[in-house]
């Protein structure tokens, strides 16, 4: 059964200044229904009109239309954004399709074989990096691999440590002075590899990004090297980190 009345009080407290009558009494439309897996990898949702206080036939929507609908009743009250705990703000368009998995507390994507300039201590080089995972959690931070295929990787796909100084074995990122996004939204990704890529980057924080590598001033000297000849750092240099991409997912 759908409950059909709700709290006056509540209701009240969720409505904005200005209106000159307010009908409280407000019931329930449609519903939205969401399926998960045991660790919360896949989900699917429907959208399910309410009828005679029972929920009807269910059609597959995706996130954007969830965002739409939330949007387009915000819109019928005035209101030009939607939020949640006045920190999240939904906005309309397209979702990057590099994107992996999304919720309100991280988000996770990858990008393919790309050339990027970047500050080596007071030096500028230029490095052809492998295709990038990158995972950005409100929480904890963010992390960053190197996975084998410009193509999108699937949930068993091997990680491999990134070829980045200020990384820790881990795979998570040393910020310092970076200045994070303090929410996930749809201009989270450019913000984080904005920050990413214009840091200075000053040590190795360990001796295993490299399959052979002794110690971190190794690192520093095969980074130098692939910046000066333009070579394409190869993934059969990289070390496995032993992770693959599901176990991000949890």
């Amino acid at each position: 059964m759908i409950p059909q009345n709700i709290d006056q009080s509540e209701v009240e407290s969720l409505l904005q200044d200005g209106f000159k009558t307010v009908d409280y009494n407000v019931n329930p439309s449609f519903a939205v229904v969401v399926y998960t897996n045991s660790n919360q990898s896949r989900v699917t949702m429907t959208r399910h009109a309410i009828k005679n206080n029972q929920l009807s036939g269910g059609e597959v929507i995706n996130a954007a239309q969830v965002i739409e609908m939330i949007n387009s009743e915000a819109s019928t009250f005035g209101h030009s954004q939607v939020n949640k705990n006045a920190e999240v703000t939904f906005k309309t368009g397209i979702i990057d399709q590099c994107i992996l998995a999304k919720n309100f507390n991280s988000i996770i994507w990858h990008r393919p074989r790309q050339r990027k300039t970047m500050f080596l201590y007071k030096e500028q080089i230029t490095l052809n990096l492998p295709p990038l995972l990158f995972k950005f959690s409100l929480s904890s931070g963010l992390e960053i691999y190197a996975i084998r295929y410009n193509k999108r990787p699937n949930e068993s796909e091997p990680l491999y440590h990134a070829p980045f100084m200020n990384i820790y074995s881990t795979g998570k990122l040393c910020t310092g002075t970076m200045t994070l996004p303090k929410n996930i939204g749809f201009d989270t990704i450019s913000e984080v590899e904005s920050e990413f890529f214009n840091s200075v980057f000053t040590h190795a924080n360990h001796s295993g990004i490299l399959r052979k590598q002794k110690s971190t001033a190794e690192f520093t000297k095969y980074t130098k090297k692939k910046s000066k000849s333009g070579d394409k750092i190869l993934i059969s240099e990289l070390a496995e980190t032993g992770k693959t991409v599901s176990s991000l997912l949890s």
